[in-house]
């Protein structure tokens, strides 16, 4: 996919910050950086790479480990090196945000590899990054993909935010929530996490595959009911219940001697992102000002964007917005959103203004583009051409709108994933 970037006056300082925000959190050097500390007492290394960022991170760790590298197993989404990899790595390509057929098909294989990976006689190695979710989706007994896929759209569209997705996830599937852990019989487990989720908790990165679970059935029932979703799967609904009753096994707890021989290290997350964004647009009369992270709506976070501007010549933002209430039919996501409803805030202002939304890994939502950009002109000139802003946020249906703007930017695939980004400057 071709990169394309926004009609704005200052493109070039917009496409320098994302590149910026992208180059700092390659995920190549900070594997690099980690493998060079791996002890491994001699053995030999089974490489796993699952997530959006596994084959830049199979790539580092390969280059780093040479020889004593070896069974190598990666699930990704669609990445244009992943052709060029290395002969010694199988790869398999799934779908996100939803799982498909294709997808099981993965974990089933992902299952096997965990089963019959050396035993005691190795290490591995997992290089483990945002998306791993949906990449090993492997219902639980008595559960369908349709069942899997219908709660996890419905509980996205209504703004359910990751950790209570994952949460559901872990409760229903048979990969997740430390069950990888379980299943794995290798002497020493040590996970190289690339972090998408705003504070880095290991048990809800790709639903914690390696990590202990502090969730229960009774929390996954809960967070069906929050969302008024307990009658989207009736067989999702009466599994939760059953494991409530103890009729299914809970998942591995902290205090799990099972954890014991794993460990976890976060290289790269969301500050690294902000602060590059923030360095980028550091000048001697601007100096940006960093919000903490945000995790609610997306317009909440477009009100606090605004706020803060009043104050200060830039802005910076990291975390990971949500979108609620989205009705079928409608297509955008949090950065585009946080973007429109940030530019009508700061439409009546009598300063020049740009502001920026970007998700570092190239998709917002479940769109092709990776964000938006908006300045004062180019809102003047959608006003102009009377295209419909405020019904487009209003519905949540802000990507088609922001493309007539040519407001969207569009980068493909990145090879990282630390969230989302967003910036506002003024003149």
């Amino acid at each position: 996919m071709n990169e394309s970037w926004p009609s704005v006056e200052n493109a070039q300082l917009v496409q320098a910050t994302c590149g910026a925000i992208l180059q700092a959190c390659d995920p190549a050097p900070a594997v690099t950086r980690y493998c060079a500390t791996l002890d491994s007492n001699g053995l030999p290394i089974s490489l796993l790479g699952i997530g959006k960022a596994a084959v830049p991170m199979t790539r580092a760790a390969l280059d780093a480990l040479g020889d004593r590298a070896s069974e190598v197993l990666v699930l990704t989404t669609g990445h244009p090196d992943a052709g060029s990899l290395s002969e010694r790595a199988e790869i398999l390509v799934g779908d996100h945000p939803l799982a498909t057929e294709r997808n099981t098909r993965n974990a089933n294989r992902l299952l096997e590899y965990l089963q019959g990976s050396g035993g005691n006689d190795r290490i591995l190695l997992v290089l483990l990054s945002g998306g791993g979710s949906a990449l090993t989706t492997r219902p639980a007994a008595g559960l369908t993909l349709e069942d899997i896929t219908r709660v996890s759209s419905l509980l996205m569209r209504r703004g359910c935010p990751i950790d209570e997705l994952n949460c559901v996830r872990k409760h229903c599937e048979r990969l997740k929530g430390g069950r990888m852990a379980a299943l794995n019989p290798t002497r020493r487990t040590m996970v190289c996490v690339l972090s998408d989720v705003i504070g880095d908790p290991i048990s809800t990165i790709a639903s914690g595959p390696f990590a202990p679970d502090p969730t229960t059935y009774a929390d996954a029932m809960n967070v069906l009911a929050k969302y008024d979703a307990t009658h989207e799967s009736g067989g999702i609904t009466e599994y939760l219940r059953a494991g409530m009753e103890g009729k299914h096994e809970e998942t591995p707890k902290p205090g799990d001697p099972l954890f014991d021989r794993v460990s976890h290290e976060i290289v790269l997350n969301n500050p690294h992102a902000t602060l590059a964004a923030r360095e980028a647009l550091c000048e001697p009369d601007r100096i940006p000002t960093t919000l903490s992270a945000h995790t609610g709506s997306a317009q909440d976070a477009a009100h606090r964007l605004t706020h803060a501007l009043g104050d200060h010549h830039a802005v910076v933002m990291g975390g990971e917005p949500v979108v609620g209430d989205v009705p079928e039919g409608s297509l955008g996501g949090p950065m585009q959103e946080a973007v429109l409803a940030t530019a009508l805030e700061l439409e009546s202002d009598l300063f020049d203004w740009l502001v920026v939304g970007f998700a570092t890994d190239g998709r917002d939502g479940p769109t092709d583009a990776a964000g938006a950009a908006i300045d004062r002109a180019m809102l003047a000139r959608a006003r102009d051409r009377g295209l419909p802003l405020e019904e487009a946020l209003g519905s949540h249906d802000t990507h088609r709108v922001l493309s007539d703007m040519d407001a969207l930017i569009r980068t493909g695939p990145t090879g990282t994933n630390v969230n989302d980004v967003l910036f506002a400057i003024r003149r």
